[in-house]
């Protein structure tokens, strides 16, 4: 089968690799779509210590089940599914408080789905693999992934009905966040970037859009919310100086979410003050649980028409 084989960084080359006979308990998968990742981004421009070359990168993806071995039970030849890249160990000290995220005893899947095929087992299937409903369509089906870590950042912000909320950056995972922050009842989701395409996809999702290098967003901040400023903030910009700016437009007692992510080394400095006096919170997260996979599974089946326009391009291996 071909696949893309990262071998260094700025150093990606189609090969082709030999596709084992299948044991009694593997799945074969087709791979239909798989979604570019900031991380997978990253990795080719600066490389990534979890991803060693030569490896096949690519973590949200849709496609065909083609082939299963005799024991397997969970899927059959010709079912539609989507695969999350890791699964909690449900055991560690994190899964047993629900910060099921930061477990500790994650099982990986062994195979990238820049390829042709993806292989996996009974066993990392039963938690990892969901099969798609008729409604879905594979495009939509490979953002299953991302939308489910923006699912875990609201559950962690608490946004609820009647919130109102700041995204800054308005990429693909800033849509998104907004998207599921209008889904829990938020009545004012505003995104501010200074992409006009991005802010127009935005705006169909019910957002409000501004681009920061035509408008005032601390002033369009406080005539929406009486001055009061936004119950969270989401920064989906990696860049820690965005996350420090964000604390201007957080109310009292609001919380600031730290969404994407910047350099291992990279320091915030915020005033003392909004953490004591203000009581406001700095929060963030990287990732996802098996419950927010399934959450991000149920969204999708009510929202596949909206949701195909977070995709811009789509290219052949």
């Amino acid at each position: 089968m071909k696949v893309a084989m990262y071998e260094g960084i700025k150093n990606i080359k189609i090969r082709e690799m030999k596709l084992n006979e299948l044991n009694e308990d593997d799945i074969l998968i087709k791979v239909k779509v798989a979604g570019i990742c900031a991380t997978d981004v990253k990795t080719y421009l600066r490389g990534h210590p979890a991803f060693k070359p030569p490896v096949v990168l690519g973590h949200e993806y849709s496609g065909i089940v083609q082939e299963v071995g005799s024991k397997v039970s969970v899927c059959k030849k010709g079912d539609r599914v989507t695969v999350a890249p890791y699964i909690e160990c449900g055991e560690c000290i994190y899964c047993k408080k629900n910060d099921r995220d930061l477990c500790i005893n994650k099982l990986y899947s062994t195979a990238g789905a820049f390829a042709e095929y993806v292989v996996i087992n009974q066993k990392f299937a039963e938690k990892a693999m969901l099969i798609l409903d008729k409604r879905i369509s594979y495009r939509v089906a490979s953002l299953t992934e991302p939308l489910a870590c923006c699912i875990n950042t609201i559950n962690q912000c608490s946004v609820k009905k009647g919130d109102n909320v700041l995204i800054i950056g308005a990429g693909a995972m800033g849509i998104l966040n907004g998207f599921i922050s209008k889904i829990r009842g938020a009545e004012n989701v505003i995104i501010s970037d200074i992409n006009s395409m991005r802010l127009n996809i935005a705006e169909e999702f019910g957002l409000i859009p501004v681009n920061v290098e035509k408008e005032n967003l601390n002033e369009l901040v406080n005539k929406i919310t009486n001055n009061i400023k936004c119950d969270v903030v989401i920064v989906a910009v990696g860049n820690v100086k965005v996350v420090e700016d964000g604390f201007q437009y957080v109310r009292k007692g609001g919380k600031v979410h730290m969404f994407g992510g910047d350099t291992m080394d990279s320091i915030i400095s915020v005033p003392s003050h909004h953490i004591h006096y203000s009581k406001i919170s700095l929060l963030g997260s990287s990732g996802f649980s098996s419950v927010n996979f399934k959450e991000a599974m149920d969204v999708i089946g009510d929202y596949d028409e909206l949701l195909k326009n977070i995709i811009t391009d789509s290219y052949s291996l």
